[in-house]
């Protein structure tokens, strides 16, 4: 029975492998962020996609992001994104566009100082972190110009949608090389 298990995993994996398409993109670019008291971030994110078919590929891709505040000159906002999404090819082109939907976990530090008076959340220049851990639900377009067989340029927009803490939200600008596998 164990020997039926291993032969049907081995042919499972090698059917798997062999009929797919893996890719790795490795990114970096601009955040921005939704809060006005936020300045211009920028973050790097490595991909790694698998096609399902010709239209549709799924991809889970991580990265760090940072960005800081207007009143001074540090990057001290900082998040980690994991993200798990598909990728829907509008045309096969040799420019391919595409549209993006994400789920996002995310977590991250950030300084902020209470306000007793109003009882709202300041951001600005400040010794206290927190800490936070969130989630959200992202999408996107973006746009595939093959170099050769196996390399493409891969410009993406992508914009947070839904978070537990707004202050999160963002638009992300990346610019990446794709490498087939």
């Amino acid at each position: 029975m164990k020997k039926l298990i291993v032969v049907l995993l081995l042919l499972f994996s090698t059917s798997l492998f062999s009929q797919s398409k893996f890719s790795v993109i490795i990114s970096s670019g601009a955040y921005f962020p939704n809060s006005s008291s936020f300045k211009l971030g920028i973050g790097g994110l490595l991909s790694f996609n698998y096609d399902i078919n010709k239209d549709f590929s799924i991809f889970l891709t991580s990265g760090f992001a940072t960005w800081g505040f207007k009143n001074n000159h540090e990057y001290d906002t900082r998040i980690i994104p994991v993200i798990l999404g598909t990728k829907y090819n509008l045309s096969r082109s040799n420019i391919t566009p595409y549209l993006i939907g994400e789920l996002q976990v995310i977590s991250g530090q950030f300084d902020y100082l209470d306000d007793p008076n109003n009882d709202i959340m300041n951001f600005s220049q400040s010794n206290t972190k927190s800490i936070f851990l969130d989630y959200g639900i992202g999408v996107g377009a973006g746009l595939k110009f093959p170099l050769s067989n196996s390399i493409a340029i891969d410009f993406a927009n992508s914009i947070l949608l839904f978070s537990e803490n707004a202050n999160i939200l963002n638009i992300r600008t990346m610019l990446g090389l794709k490498y087939n596998l």
